[in-house]
């Protein structure tokens, strides 16, 4: 937590506008989920005391909105915003390494990671911050130079979490985000024949181990966070539509974040996020400014955006639970209460079912699960 000053205060009426339009960026997104001004008696709940681990491409460590490092090597990687890591890739062909950096400068991983805890900045244009400015990052990559992941690389990346949750007491891994589509890797290695997956998933894959390691990171009291996919606008087919979600985001164990856009009144689902009754929460996709490797910021967008939005959101509340409580809320009562104050959204898109699910609203969210008022601009 940090105290905010008048000077902060005044400031944050010229950072927060109204949204316009169907494109918008984190200074759109974030009052979205109405996550844009969260104090509490003069301190702000920005996430901090808690740490995201990001399953993607690495991260650009040396990008100041993402900690500043002076470069990607094993002297000077780390830094105080992203503070561990490992290389499940092959980017300096060295399988398992501790340099999960975006070498491949595709940025997906980067853009990520800016979404969900980026710092403030007044020179990324509609790119300000994250959702969690004060939380802490961890990078596990799983992109080869090639560009593809490895085979097991997600599953190892989760056996280090499970290992490695607790490395630092005073920010612990309680928020995991998968952002990347897996299916054609991981999904489709066991015989899956490219179904569409309307409910649960728990008996994919048959080896057994990758369930296992997501229900470890939840009996550690960690939230798993996957987008949902995006092949919404097939209208149908495989591996989601609009009425189902890709793999990992299906397991019980995980919770699958589904894109909305901001066209007006009312919100609407994004044409190509994939939606079901297994989605458990909606969050901004569209197209997003955030953080790009080389100190810039470009677009970002679909559930590769939502979920970010969501991770940030889940670091914010645990951060805000052990604040007020001294207590971190379990994974299962962290998702309830964001879907119990979170904003029913219609998928009204053709050829959906009418699936209602919330939008996250994350002030709400916080008063009205620890029963407190939050500050407000004045």
């Amino acid at each position: 937590m940090k105290k905010i000053s008048a000077y902060k205060i005044i400031a944050g009426i010229v950072l927060f506008y109204s949204l316009v339009g169907k494109t918008y960026s984190t200074r759109q997104g974030i009052p979205l989920i109405n996550a844009d001004y969260l104090v509490l008696d003069s301190v702000t709940l920005d996430g901090s005391g808690i740490s995201i681990a990001i399953i993607d491409e690495g991260i650009d460590v040396t990008h100041p909105q993402l900690g500043g490092s002076s470069s990607c090597s094993v002297q000077a990687w780390k830094n105080d915003k992203v503070i561990g890591g490992w290389d499940f890739g092959q980017l300096d062909n060295r399988e398992g390494d501790s340099l999960p950096c975006d070498s491949l400068r595709g940025g997906h991983g980067t853009r990520v990671a800016g979404i969900a805890a980026g710092l403030e900045t007044d020179k990324g244009g509609d790119y300000f911050r994250g959702v969690a400015t004060g939380a802490k990052l961890y990078s596990l990559n799983l992109a080869r130079k090639n560009g593809k992941y490895g085979a097991f690389a997600m599953r190892d990346s989760l056996i280090w979490i499970n290992q490695h949750w607790n490395d630092d007491p005073n920010n612990p891994i309680k928020v995991v985000l998968i952002t990347g589509n897996y299916h054609d890797v991981e999904y489709n290695q066991f015989n899956t024949d490219n179904q569409d997956v309307y409910d649960n998933c728990d008996y994919l894959p048959k080896d057994k181990s990758w369930q296992s390691q997501f229900e470890a990171l939840k009996a550690k009291g960690i939230v798993v966070i996957s987008s949902s996919g995006n092949y919404g606008n097939k209208g149908g087919g495989s591996p989601g539509f609009r009425n189902g979600v890709d793999w990992p985001a299906c397991l019980s164990s995980v919770n699958a974040i589904s894109a909305v856009v901001d066209t007006g009144n009312p919100i609407s689902i994004d044409e190509q996020s994939d939606l079901g009754e297994f989605t458990a929460l909606l969050a901004p996709g569209s197209t997003t400014r955030t953080t790009y490797p080389g100190n810039t910021f470009r677009n970002f967008g679909d559930t590769s955006a939502a979920a970010p939005y969501a991770a940030g959101a889940a670091a914010v509340l645990q951060s805000a639970s052990l604040h007020i409580t001294n207590r971190y809320l379990s994974p299962d009562d962290l998702i309830s209460a964001l879907q119990q104050y979170g904003t029913l959204v219609t998928d009204n898109r053709k050829g959906s079912v009418g699936i209602k699910k919330p939008l996250i609203n994350l002030r709400a969210t916080i008063e009205g699960r620890f029963s407190v008022t939050l500050d407000t601009l004045r």
